[in-house]
């Protein structure tokens, strides 16, 4: 690994720790990952970071990066464990936040994916990925429906998701 990206925000775990140790004793070098960091920049992709807008959060998971990848003019968004905060503050900074893919934010919890912001996005598809069966009980059931209409692809029912882009446009695979 030769760089890695991370918001400003730290935890006590040890997954976390670990990390850190990892980074320093392979002297890798660290960026901030913030809305408006471009992280891959060429003639036909181009990789930037929408969110974390803010340097402060209360809610650990809306310092998740939320990344745009575009790729010969199509776009995914990955949210990661954004939730509706972090939403607020992407449509505020006006982000472009249109994508043909959505991964949908913090597994398909009712904290994230607002109605304003799948508008905002207008996804063609939306990936879910989330545990079998998980004690949470993601994704809820207000979400999915604020998904009617939208092809979505969830990690517990179909298992691993491969989308595959050409001159023909997408192709969405999954095995199980």
């Amino acid at each position: 690994i030769g760089k890695v990206y991370m918001p400003k925000s730290s935890s006590t775990s040890d997954a976390f720790f670990s990390m850190a140790e990892t980074i320093k004793k392979k002297d890798v070098q660290t960026f901030r990952a913030e809305a408006g960091e471009v992280m891959i920049d060429g003639d036909d992709i181009r990789a930037e970071f929408l969110a974390p807008v803010k340097d402060k959060y209360d809610d650990t998971n809306n310092y998740s990066a939320v990344l745009k990848l575009t790729y010969y003019g199509f776009d995914i968004l990955f949210t990661g464990d954004a939730e509706e905060e972090s939403e607020r503050n992407m449509m505020r900074n006006g982000a472009d936040l249109d994508a043909e893919v959505l991964k949908v934010g913090h597994h398909g919890s009712s904290t994230s994916s607002t109605e304003r912001f799948i508008d905002k996005v207008s996804p063609d598809y939306a990936i879910i990925e989330v545990g079998e069966d998980n004690s949470y009980g993601h994704p809820h059931g207000e979400i999915m429906e604020r998904f009617e209409g939208i092809p979505v692809y969830r990690t517990d029912i179909n298992g691993t998701i491969t989308l595959t882009y050409g001159k023909d446009g997408v192709n969405i695979t999954t095995e199980k």
